[in-house]
């Protein structure tokens, strides 16, 4: 039964991102490597329903953190992983072609910022809201409650400091924001590969000091989990492998076996998201799939990679909507009992709610941030 309402769950997603390109005239943006950009949206959807999956527990036992009755596909850390190994593979990708393609790193960082800071501030806007509307009492002086509220909006880069009063509802919400923090931190090691791979002449001193400086930084707050740092890694990895042209040789047809092997594999035989030989396995279908397979046009096909354009709101904002649904509108019991009910619709308001915050703030933050760069450019 789990599994059928997973799959009705990404069909309702697929038709939901279908209809809203019909009325909306909405077009997938174009992309490099574009069975990367599709299998986004699907990772964000299971990394949901992982956690949906979360939900359903606790409204059963009341006991939050129960481990979830699913093969590891779903738990949301096999998703994760491939995130990483996403977001290394496509940024390693151009540190590789530097010398044909210079990287202006003011912008990277910028266009970074910009690209997750937007989002990101609304979801806190989102669980600030939630908290005066409540009545849910804090606990902190008003000179504590900012100076932990900027360390938030850092993106953990600076260390998240609990806010009194409000520790169940963060508990609920905010479990994915942990992941920025190791994304920010590859971005600052990005000068020092290009420096290694290309030398001074493409990454300035300055911007070396700087950024290895920020990572010192962020290492004295945070113990860094050696796992996540080695799917970057191997994400990098994948980029020269392909670079290599070591797998062009390798049929469509053979690949997509050997891409659905790796994970029946995992499925079978591993419980956890997270360790050595997982994150090696995974990296085999990652590499055929960025190499180009689409297993058989899903990834490439045109709703998919609408879908993806969510991915980030989907990811960064799920927890916040399943924590209305199931704590602020309905209650426990009834939940409980018309759970898949209330999850298709909730489904339907996230996408579109997720593709009007694309349209409307994303895009146009990503169109300034391409302007800036040409005028940056005209002014060179």
């Amino acid at each position: 039964m789990d599994i059928f309402h997973i799959f009705l769950i990404i069909i309702i997603s697929l038709l939901t991102t279908y209809i809203l390109s019909k009325a909306f005239n909405w077009q997938a943006n174009q992309v490099k490597f574009q069975t990367l950009d599709g299998l986004r949206g699907y990772l964000a959807l299971f990394v949901y329903l992982s956690h949906v999956f979360v939900w359903k527990n606790y409204l059963k036992n009341n006991n939050w953190g129960d481990s979830v009755p699913i093969n590891s596909i779903f738990t949301g850390e096999i998703c994760v992983i491939l995130f990483f190994m996403i977001s290394a593979f496509l940024f390693y990708n151009r540190i590789l072609d530097i010398k044909l393609k210079p990287i202006d790193w003011i912008h990277f960082y910028l266009s970074r910022l910009l690209r997750l800071w937007p989002i990101y501030l609304f979801a806190i806007g989102i669980l600030t809201i939630i908290i005066v509307c409540t009545s849910i009492e804090v606990n902190e002086t008003k000179t504590n409650l900012i100076l932990k509220l900027v360390g938030w909006s850092t993106f953990g880069l600076v260390q998240y400091k609990k806010i009194s009063g409000v520790e169940d509802l963060m508990l609920k919400t905010t479990n994915v924001i942990w992941t920025l923090r190791y994304e920010w931190l590859f971005y600052f090691t990005l000068p020092f590969f290009a420096w290694l791979n290309a030398g001074q002449k493409y990454v300035s001193i300055g911007i070396l000091i700087i950024t290895l400086s920020i990572c010192v930084f962020i290492f004295s707050f945070y113990p860094y989990h050696y796992l996540v740092c080695l799917t970057f890694l191997v994400g990098g990895f994948a980029a020269q492998v392909i670079k290599s042209n070591v797998i062009q040789y390798f049929s469509e047809f053979l690949s997509t076996l050997i891409i659905l092997g790796c994970f029946v594999f995992l499925i079978t035989n591993y419980s956890t998201g997270f360790g050595v030989r997982i994150i090696i396995l995974i990296s085999i279908p990652f590499t055929f799939i960025a190499q180009g397979n689409s297993l058989m046009g899903i990834l490439s096909h045109k709703i998919s990679r609408l879908l993806s354009q969510l991915t980030y709101s989907i990811y960064l904002l799920h927890f916040i909507f399943l924590y209305i649904s199931f704590e602020l509108i309905f209650d426990h019991e009834y939940s409980l009992e018309h759970f898949w009910s209330i999850v298709i619709i909730q489904t339907i308001i996230m996408i579109c709610i997720c593709y009007f915050l694309n349209r409307f703030i994303e895009n146009p933050i990503i169109k300034f941030s391409q302007k800036f760069k040409h005028l940056r450019n005209i002014k060179k």
